[in-house]
C-alpha cells in the first residue's frame, strides 16, 4: 500500500509543470554579488578612514608641499618662502605598537643597521648623504627626497637604564626647537625599559663650513611617528639585519658635521 501511495504522489508531481522563473534566479544571484561587494568597499573605507582620522588627530597634516613639478634640474633645490609661526607646544601621547620585538638572536647594533633599517621604514623616494655621528655610533644621518629636493633626517638611538620590564606601550613626544634648523622636530619613543628612539626632522642641510643650506622637510609628523615606535631599534638589533646591513654599508661612513 505504501509502494503504491508513493508512486501515485509521484506519477501527480511528475505531471505538475514548475512555475516559471524568468529571471529570478539571475536577478537573485546579481543582487547577492553587489551587496556583497558593497560591504566590502564600505568595510576597506571604514579601515581607511579610521586610521586617517587617528593620525590627524594625534599628529595634525603633514607638511604642505607644493605640487610635484613635471621635471627639476638636476640639482636644484625649490626656493622656501618661510613664514614667521609661534612655536607649538611640545605633544605626548601614548602609543602601541603591534609589531613585536625579534626574539632571536641579537647583535650590537650598528650605525649601518640604522641607516638600513631607517630606509626601509621611510616612505618612496632617494637616500644619500649617509653618515654617522662623531661621538656616537648609534647616530646617523642622511638625506631624503621625495620628488622636492633634498632634505636632511637624523636619527639617534640611546639606552637609559631604568629596570622596568620592555612592554607594549612607547611614550611618543614631538617637539618644535625655533631657532635650530637641525632639530626644527623632534620626534622621539620612550619605551619603558629606558631604550629611547629619536628622529630630528631638518629644515636645513647639513652645515657646508659655512652655513646650513635651507631645505623643505618631507616627513609628516605621523609618517616619523610610525618609524621612531618600530620595535626593532635598541641599541642591540636582530642579528640578521645587523649582517644584512653590513653588506649595504661595506665601507666606514663618513662623520657629519655638529
Amino acid at each position: 500500500m505504501e509502494d503504491d501511495l508513493r508512486a501515485a504522489l509521484l506519477a501527480d508531481l511528475a505531471g505538475e509543470r514548475p512555475p516559471p522563473l524568468g529571471d529570478v534566479v539571475g536577478a537573485a544571484i546579481s543582487d547577492g554579488r553587489r551587496v556583497r561587494r558593497n560591504r566590502r568597499l564600505a568595510a576597506v573605507g571604514a579601515g581607511v578612514a579610521v586610521l586617517a582620522i587617528a593620525a590627524f588627530a594625534a599628529f595634525g597634516p603633514g607638511p604642505q608641499l607644493p605640487a610635484l613639478p613635471s621635471a627639476l634640474p638636476p640639482g636644484s633645490v625649490p626656493s622656501i618662502a618661510v613664514a614667521p609661526t609661534a612655536a607649538a607646544p611640545t605633544r605626548t601621547v601614548t602609543v602601541r605598537n603591534g609589531t613585536q620585538r625579534a626574539e632571536g638572536m641579537q647583535k650590537k647594533a650598528t650605525s649601518a643597521a640604522m641607516l638600513h633599517l631607517l630606509t626601509t621604514l621611510l616612505p618612496p623616494g632617494r637616500t644619500s648623504h649617509y653618515g654617522v655621528g662623531r661621538d656616537n655610533d648609534l647616530h646617523v644621518q642622511l638625506y631624503y627626497d621625495a620628488g622636492y629636493g633634498p632634505s636632511m633626517l637624523r636619527l639617534q638611538v640611546d639606552r637609559k637604564d631604568t629596570g622596568l620590564p620592555r612592554g607594549s606601550a612607547a611614550r611618543l613626544t614631538v617637539t618644535h626647537v625655533p631657532g635650530d634648523c637641525v632639530q626644527d622636530t623632534d620626534v622621539r619613543a620612550t619605551w619603558p625599559d629606558g631604550t629611547e628612539v629619536q628622529l630630528d626632522i631638518a629644515t636645513c642641510l647639513a652645515f657646508d663650513g659655512r652655513t646650513d643650506p635651507p631645505a623643505r622637510a618631507q616627513l609628516s609628523e605621523a609618517e616619523a611617528a610610525l618609524i621612531v615606535t618600530d620595535r626593532r631599534w635598541g641599541v642591540t638589533m636582530d642579528a640578521s639585519l645587523v649582517d644584512q646591513a653590513a653588506s649595504a654599508f661595506p665601507t666606514a661612513l663618513p662623520v657629519f658635521a655638529r
